[in-house]
This record gives C-alpha cells, structure tokens and sequence, in this order.
C-alpha cells in the first residue's frame, strides 16, 4: 500500500509537472529520460560488479554488497540525465509557444510518459535495494499456498505497472533499435520480481542480498530425463515418504502455472568464504537463484526457481564418507544452511525446465554466471538414479586440498604434548574480557554477549576480571551449532620454536591464506586474531575470512609482552592434521590429528 501511494505521487506530480511546464520543454525531458534509461540499463551490470567488486565483507560500508544492483542501475541514469538536462538547458534556452491546449495536453502527455520511465527505473532499484521482505508493504513474491506449496509466484504487481512497462520498453529496444549481443529482454524476462526474490531469504530477508562474483563458482551440472523429450513430472519431483509410499511434489512457475511436462537441471555451485554470512555460514532460499531458460524453436525466455536443493546433511570423519542430501522446496520458509566450517562449500540446486526450453545461464544472488558445457553435465535417466549418486556423495564432492600434494619441506611438526602451550580449541576472548559496552560500541554482539562479528581495539581500562557479572562483560566468540574456534599462539618463545616470522611463513607469498586442513582435506579459513598489549586489538570476522598472511600481525620485537593468537572455525569432530598457507605449503603438522571438540554453551 506505501510503495504504491509513493509511485502514484511521483508518476502524477511529475506528470502534472511537466504538464504546466509546456508541450515543448516535457518532450526535450521526455528524450533525455529515456536516453539516461538507455545507458543505465546498458550499464547497469558493469557498474553493479564493480561496486560488488569494491564492497568490503564487514563493516560499514558492507551495505553495498546487498545493494549494488540499485547503485549500479540508479547512479547512471540519475548522472546521465542531469548531464542531459543541463546540456539541453545550455542549447536550448527558449520554448516553443504552441496553442494552450496542445501545450497543456501535450505537456501531460509527455510528463507522464517520463515520469513512469523514471518511476519505473526506480521501482526496479528498489527491488534490489537490500531491504527486508515486504518493506514499505509491497511483496510481489511469496510462496504458492494452493496447487505447489513452496514454489515462488508472482502475487501481483504495482497498481501503475511502472517497472513492467519500463522493462518492457526497454526490452523490446534491447531487441530491435537498441540491440546487444545479451538483451534486456532474453536475459530478465521478469525483471520485475527478480529483486524482491533475492528478499526471500532467512530472518525475513535480513541477511546477504548480494555476492562477489569471484566467490561463486558453478562446478558442474546434472540432468534428471531428457532435455528433447520431456518427461512428466509426477516421475521427476518423485520420493518415498516416511510411510514407505511414493509421494510427488507438484511444481508452478513464476506466474503460478503448474509445470506438468520438462526436465530437472541442477547446477552444483562453489560457494567461497565471500558467499557467507557475518556468523561465517551461508543460508540460502530458493529466492537466491534463479535459472535462466530459452526456447529451444524460438527467441522467448522464461526464469525459474528452485525445486529442491542439494547440501552436505552430516559431516562423517574417518573414512565413511560425507553425507548429503536433497532438501525439497515444498513449503515456505525452507532455508539451507552450511555444515561445518569449511572454507570453500559445494551446494547444488535443481529446476524444473518446461517442455520446449534448455537452461542458458544461472543467476544467484543477482550474478549471472554461465552454465557448465556438455562435458561436466551428468545425466540420469532416472530421479532415483539421481538421489542414489547424492546419498553416495558422487554428486557432491565437496572443495577439498590434495593432502598428498602439500609441500612438507618447512613443515613444524606438532606431537600431542606440545601443543597444549598454545593450540587451544575454545571460544574464550582470553584471559581478560571486554567492557560489554565497549565491544557493542565496536562489534556486532549479541544478547548472550558474544561477539558475532567485527573488529575492535581496547585500552587496558576496557579490560575486566572474568568473575564480573556477565551482562557486563564479553567473554566468548558466538559459534554457529557444531563449530569451535581454534586459537593458535603465534608469539614465539614457544618449543618447537613457531611464530608468524618461522621460515614457512616467510617463504609463502604474502596473498596465500592461512588456514587449517583435516584428514580429509577439507580446509578451514583464519577468522580473526587477538592481539593483547597496553591497546589490545580484536578481529572475529567469519562472514570475511583473512585471505592473505599479510594481512596478520606481525611479532613486535619492543613489545615483549605482547602476545598474538589466530582464530580458525572448525567443524567439531574434525581431526585437524595441518595448517597450510595457500593450497599446499604445511606450515604445522598435528601428530596424531587435534579432534575439535564441541565448544561449551553458557
């Protein structure tokens, strides 16, 4: 109701604004708006990766990330057409004086034509503004309560269409005067909803709306049936319930049409440490991807959402293998999260491709990435074929390091006896907590008063006795369930002789990552450090891992009293063997492993 009473106000005070401004002068405006809109949709995704590029993972200015797509859309056009205005004011410095009603109509005609344009371009913006689900009450989006619970659907539109009647404008020009090699109109045929779905997200669209390209990847691709033959899909979205009958999952596409003929698609992703949340998880929806399909005989094409979602369920050490499994979107409110601590994590999602259409690219989060070629795609003539390769885990393999190709040459070995000096597996900030109101001043902590998130320097008077009362005082690093931080003393003086200044750091490159490896080489990244002096420093960022040893402390040799501790998320149970730099420098070998042990819980 807001959002709309808001575009009826711009779209009417704009129009009549140009209304009593003249026939002349509107139509000039009229050029210059749907010339900025031209270069604004040209620009729009250039302009979004770089600020996606640019925006830091924690922080202030982290907001950029959830909002780049309006940035990159908003600032050209609004910098285009003031550009245009006051070069159109500097030529043409008189009107045209036509008879008053033709001035007045005409004027109106074309206030209103440029104000939906520009309305319509900034409904678009605010789509992929960053904000919560249903902000100013306009939700667009929601989940199918009737014929396929679960599946995303249109529920409809602004009462003036602005941003329909803007896409489609400049879609059909994308086709036809002002055409490109990636159309406006092929590659967002549902412009319109394409933001609000990013919204649709856990804690109600408060968490990560945007990614950094470079932290997604797409690894491989699967096929349920045949592309050219399609299927039914009561065969496809099929599964034996836990009454042991066969249960079907019926599925609509955006417009809430069910899809009763196709295929599946499924699309494996690499998700880096850029993917995550602040809490150093990722927490995907089916509103955060959406595949882009085309018409096989034709120019047309269409979106779709999710029909299930593919994740590690369980993490197994010891030889038995990870298990994974498909996580059916057939209810609202489902939400995947990641297992563990990993590093680098590997989901799949799986679409529904209606008869007569082939996948052609994937958008997550707002990014398009291109698809997998015909050598990395799987095919399954069956659904059961398929979830018997996820239960295996040959769907699923995961991101790990080749332990057998690690570089063991300046390798410090650890036996169990050494490392209790200063490998330390708990979630404590030290020996000495932080002022509550001082962390809460610096970092994102909680309601149990634990640090989330954040980096924060404190003075000696900001630091308390542990006895004190815990509303006063923060103690603890927040976990998500089954995750322990790792703390690893990095000052020196210590036997075996280990400090950031030993030659294994020295001879890594300075961009490497520092992390920890289990036996089964999945990697877990460095997620801050503690530094304690007259000012003592604290960086606790799991949504923004250390990707480089040059961003850690270094030991300050006239400060002897000094002391610095890395901080690593691991997955409780891990048996943790090494600490790499880069893919495959060892810096420290565990002998037997360090198994993480579950963090405990005030």
């Amino acid at each position: 109701m807001i959002f709309n009473g808001i575009i009826i106000v711009v779209v009417l005070g704009l129009g009549w604004m140009w209304a009593t401004r003249g026939f002349f002068s509107a139509l000039i405006n009229l050029a210059c708006v749907l010339i900025a809109g031209a270069v604004a949709f040209g620009l729009w995704e250039p302009i979004s990766y770089a600020v996606l590029g640019f925006s830091p993972q924690d922080g202030f200015l982290s907001f950029l990330m959830s909002t780049a797509f309006a940035i990159g859309l908003v600032v050209p056009f609004a910098v285009t057409l003031a550009l245009l205005r006051v070069g159109s004011d500097a030529v043409l410095r008189s009107n045209v004086k036509v008879a008053s009603a033709v001035d007045l109509a005409g004027g109106l005609a074309c206030g209103l034509a440029s104000s939906v344009v520009a309305a319509g371009i900034l409904a678009i913006a605010f789509s992929f503004s960053g904000v919560g689900n249903g902000t100013l009450m306009y939700r667009p989006i929601t989940y199918d309560e009737n014929n396929a619970r679960g599946s995303l659907v249109r529920t409809g539109s602004l009462w003036i269409p602005v941003d329909k009647i803007t896409a489609g404008l400049y879609g059909t020009l994308s086709q036809s005067t002002l055409a490109t090699g990636t159309p406006l109109a092929e590659y967002h045929p549902d412009l319109d909803i394409a933001g609000y779905a990013t919204r649709v997200n856990f804690k109600d669209g408060s968490t990560r709306q945007g990614v950094k390209p470079e932290a997604v990847s797409v690894s491989r691709a699967w096929v349920v049936g045949n592309l050219e033959q399609p299927t039914p899909t009561s065969q496809l979205l099929t599964w034996i319930d836990e009454t042991g009958r066969s249960a079907n999952q019926p599925y609509a596409d955006v417009n809430g049409e069910l899809i009763t003929t196709g295929s599946l698609y499924g699309v494996v992703l690499r998700l880096g440490p850029g993917a995550k949340e602040t809490t150093g998880q990722i927490i995907l929806g089916n509103g955060q991807a959406r595949l882009l399909m085309t018409e096989i005989n034709g120019s047309g094409s269409i979106t779709a959402f999710p029909a299930a979602a593919v994740s590690q369920a369980e993490q197994v050490f010891g030889g038995s293998g990870d298990r994974y499994g498909r996580w059916r979107f057939d209810t609202r409110d489902v939400f995947i999260s990641s297992i563990g601590a990993q590093n680098e994590v590997e989901m799949g999602f799986e679409f529904v491709v209606p008869a007569g259409y082939q996948p052609e690219a994937l958008y997550f989060k707002g990014v398009r990435f291109d698809l997998p070629g015909t050598s990395n795609t799987q095919t399954f003539p069956s659904a059961g074929l398929r979830t018997a390769a996820i239960e295996s885990g040959s769907l699923l393999t995961g991101a790990k390091i080749d332990l057998a190709a690690l570089d063991l040459s300046d390798v410090i070995r650890v036996s169990q006896g050494d490392r209790g000096s200063y490998i330390d597996p708990n979630t404590s900030v030290g020996r000495f907590p932080i002022d509550s109101n001082a962390a809460k001043g610096a970092m994102e902590v909680n309601d149990k008063n634990q640090i989330v998130s954040g980096t924060g320097k404190f003075s000696k008077d900001q630091e308390k006795a542990r006895n004190d009362p815990d509303n006063l005082i923060v103690k603890d690093f927040f976990t998500p369930q089954g995750v322990q931080v790792i703390q690893i003393d990095v000052t020196g003086g210590r036997d075996p002789q280990f400090d950031l200044t030993t030659r294994g750091f020295r001879q890594s490159n300075a961009d490497d990552a520092p992390r920890l490896v289990d036996s089964e080489g999945n990697a877990y990244p460095c997620v801050g450090f503690v530094t304690r002096d007259e000012i003592s420093e604290i960086r606790y960022t799991p949504g923004d891992p250390i990707t480089a040893i040059s961003a850690l402390p270094l030991p300050n040799p006239t400060k002897p009293q000094e002391t610095i501790k890395l901080l690593f998320q691991a997955t409780v149970s891990a048996p943790i063997k090494y600490l790499v730099v880069g893919e495959d420098r060892a810096i420290l070998e565990f002998n037997p492993p360090l198994v993480v042990t579950p963090p405990s819980r005030r």
